[in-house]
């Protein structure tokens, strides 16, 4: 009896440790939920490959035009900083609600976490604007779809409050 539970015990854990390392694999924005505080803002766009090497990757992400404008979309250092060929296209058009991008490396693949895209954002006006994958496709050397989470985003727009130190005059100023 005391064998079958501590059998039945190590299957757990073993199912469980396959289940968190095959759900390491991400895709998101960095940072969540997002501040701005410039009317202009970069987000970048994160792949965690946790390891599985990946040869490239398509996405799609909605987001509210009413709060944020997408200025342009841009290859993120994974790409940039890998030493190799790389194709990105974007495929967004102006004054679109969805971020379209396909990307790939042309020279073998890549196994590390980074940013893949880098989005240029304006703000629009005040509100809380969400970013949601409607589809995302990661592939492999042999173009084979890999399991990736989505990770949606949230950027929280805000007005800026100034925390400058003032000076005394200033301070006194304020309460005339």
């Amino acid at each position: 009896m005391l064998v079958n539970r501590a059998f039945v015990l190590f299957v757990m854990m073993s199912c469980l440790v396959l289940v968190s390392s095959s759900s390491a694999q991400t895709l998101r924005f960095d940072p969540d939920p997002y501040f701005p505080v410039d009317q202009q803002f970069t987000l970048p766009l994160l792949l965690e490959a946790a390891g599985l090497d990946v040869k490239g990757v398509e996405c799609n992400i909605t987001f509210d035009p009413y709060l944020v404008a997408l200025e342009s979309i841009a290859a993120g250092p994974w790409y940039t900083d890998s030493g190799r060929e790389y194709f990105f296209w974007d495929y967004t058009t102006p004054s679109s609600v969805t971020i379209h991008f396909a990307s790939a490396m042309l020279e073998g693949t890549s196994n590390a976490d980074g940013a893949i895209a880098i989005c240029h954002f304006s703000f629009v006006d005040f509100g809380f604007c969400d970013l949601i994958f409607t589809d995302a496709d990661v592939r492999d050397l042999n173009n084979d779809p890999l399991s990736f989470a989505l990770d949606n985003g949230l950027i929280v727009l805000d007005q800026v409050v100034e925390t400058d130190p003032l000076v005394f005059a200033a301070l006194k100023a304020i309460y005339r």
